[in-house]
């Protein structure tokens, strides 16, 4: 079984406080749109059985016609490979939100509610477990309450939420959750969206769970090469791989200014 996992990749972001030139901005958001059209052709032509987004998609305040547009042509052109999205706090499932109101490609599957569902691939043994985000705060925390049948297949869950040991201080938590509880019997691998930051959640528990993170830095704030994840899952053995996926990667370097009369000389 192989699968590929995203999450955060922001469509439509806004990158005006980044204190860039105009026409930065643009430039960024065709960037994502770059990444994310090279994490599918690769689901293509591994081939994946699953393509997993663990939310914040898109920006649901900023995200055009033509970023839908862009979305239902790359999820099309990579059928029949099946791509499950959890909405996260970015890109909520509500009434008005291109996921409740746009015709999307059979291949494509997004959670809708705010509590685990199931959606078994009829020609393979894989079931992926899911939930949406019902706005920007979820209405109900289904973090810990995952069940999974013993039933021979395997099952993979995918979800956008905090993990309380990894959450900054001072910032507003979203579905908080111990990786412990979220971790369950049965569960081989659980999918994760929030941090932007590619993180490992080791602990007493067989799952393995993993952020994805972006799979590019959107500023200074998150430096270096960033990633996505594939997986192998196979007789009971699970291999994952952080693959580098940033087209654009932020780096901060001191450079010591106390010989330098005029800023050219800086330049």
């Amino acid at each position: 079984m192989r699968i590929i996992h995203t999450a955060d990749i922001h469509l439509d972001a806004c990158f005006a406080a980044a204190g860039m030139p105009a026409g930065f901005g643009n430039r960024r958001r065709q960037s994502l749109r770059d990444v994310l059209h090279a994490i599918l052709q690769r689901a293509g032509s591994w081939p994946a059985d699953a393509v997993l987004i663990a939310g914040d998609l898109f920006e649901l305040d900023r995200v055009t016609r033509d970023t839908i547009a862009f979305l239902r042509r790359e999820f099309s052109a990579l059928q029949p490979v099946p791509v499950f999205i959890a909405p996260g706090n970015h890109d909520p499932y509500t009434p008005g939100s291109p996921y409740a109101g746009e015709p999307w490609p059979d291949n494509v599957v997004i959670f809708k509610t705010p509590h685990w569902t199931a959606h078994g691939l009829v020609d393979r043994p894989l079931t992926v477990h899911g939930f949406a985000f019902d706005g920007p705060d979820i209405s109900a925390n289904p973090f810990g309450r995952l069940v999974v049948p013993s039933d021979g297949r395997v099952h993979v869950a995918v979800a956008h939420g905090s993990e309380r040991s990894r959450q900054p201080s001072g910032k507003g938590a979203y579905a908080p959750f111990d990786a412990a509880d979220a971790a369950c019997d049965g569960l081989t691998y659980l999918a994760l969206g929030h941090f932007h930051a590619a993180t490992r959640l080791e602990g007493g528990h067989d799952t393995r769970v993993y952020y994805s993170g972006a799979p590019e830095g959107r500023g200074f704030g998150e430096p270096g090469v960033h990633c996505y994840i594939e997986i192998e899952i196979e007789d009971g053995r699970v291999e994952v791989t952080q693959v580098p996926s940033s087209n654009v990667v932020y780096s901060a370097h001191a450079l010591d200014c106390s010989e330098f009369s005029t800023a050219q000389e800086a330049v």
